[in-house]
């Protein structure tokens, strides 16, 4: 049976000449990972879109509106203009906006939306435009091992934001400092955890890895989880020095592992000579290296639990 917000979606859409075909995408289509609380990925695909992102009415025609964001992202070289709407009884639709004609480009190349590689559903197609797609299913999000410019760089961009946070702290800038730690600071730490999963599990790891952290309890080693607390800290000066340098420590540690699989050197004196001066930053007389020894219970390029894939 298909869910009701769908069934709104369908009826409005039927009604409005210039859309043409309808898809969804996302957990919703594949039927992966999904709760209460998943959204609703629809494609709109139409002649002339321009009235339905001048007015909110046509959403109100669907159902009551809570609250709705304005945003946009680029695809197949164009800008594809978004409404997130969250509506009154919960449910969340993020409509993303697409020209007719990309439709017919990507089944002229072949070259597909990467999310519907995934897998989708088609709601609504009144030129059976559908019919001539031909998409191959895999995983367009899958994780790669990385370069060796790409790993190296990654490890020298997390010392440059680890190095401007600690400038803005010296500063008492500290809602800057912060600002930088939980956002390009952790997501380079992210990366790093995803490397370290992909490469520590041979390709056998868990189907709920995700690029953007999401589930991320369920997938990273739980004696890594154990030091992420750390990286955090409240809107304290000192505080989120003890967190940067959490951070730089399990960072470095990682960084270390993933380094020995990839069989690339990894950047020690370097790593040195950034501490020593984060530290002076810092006005620290003494320094104490980070220990270069592996986290307890892990070892470069070996599982020590089982994927509850194959359990």
């Amino acid at each position: 049976m298909r869910d009701d917000i769908l069934d709104r979606i369908i009826h409005w859409a039927k009604k409005q000449k210039d859309i043409r075909l309808l898809i969804l995408e996302g957990s919703k289509a594949t039927k992966k990972h999904t709760d209460i609380y998943s959204d609703y990925d629809i494609n709109v695909y139409s002649n002339d879109y321009s009235k339905h992102l001048k007015s909110v009415r046509w959403i109100k025609h669907i159902s009551n509106i809570l609250i709705y964001q304005k945003e946009q992202f680029h695809s197949s070289g164009s800008i594809i203009p978004t409404r997130l709407v969250v509506f009154k009884n919960g449910q969340k639709v993020d409509f993303s906006f697409w020209k007719l004609e990309l439709i017919s480009e990507m089944i002229k190349s072949r070259k597909y939306y990467k999310s519907y590689h995934a897998g989708f559903n088609i709601l609504l197609d009144k030129d059976n435009l559908s019919d001539k797609m031909k998409v191959e299913l895999s995983d367009p999000f899958k994780i790669s091992r990385p370069s060796k410019d790409h790993f190296l760089q990654t490890i020298h961009d997390f010392w440059f934001e680890a190095y401007c946070v600690s400038k803005y702290l010296k500063r008492s800038d500290l809602w800057l400092a912060k600002s930088i730690e939980n956002g390009p600071l952790k997501n380079l730490l992210l990366r790093m955890f995803l490397w370290h999963t992909v490469l520590d599990s041979d390709g056998h790891f868990s189907t709920e890895l995700h690029i953007g952290g999401k589930r991320l309890e369920k997938w990273l080693h739980p004696n890594i989880q154990k030091h992420i607390s750390q990286c955090f800290s409240r809107y304290n000066i000192n505080e989120t020095w003890r967190s940067l340098f959490s951070s730089l420590s399990l960072f470095g540690n990682l960084a270390r592992i993933v380094s020995k699989r990839l069989k690339i050197d990894y950047p020690s004196v370097k790593e040195q000579e950034i501490l020593h001066f984060l530290m002076k930053i810092k006005s620290i007389k003494t320094l104490k290296p980070i220990d270069p020894s592996p986290i307890p219970g892990l070892r470069a390029g070996l599982r020590n639990r089982k994927d509850s894939r194959h359990e």
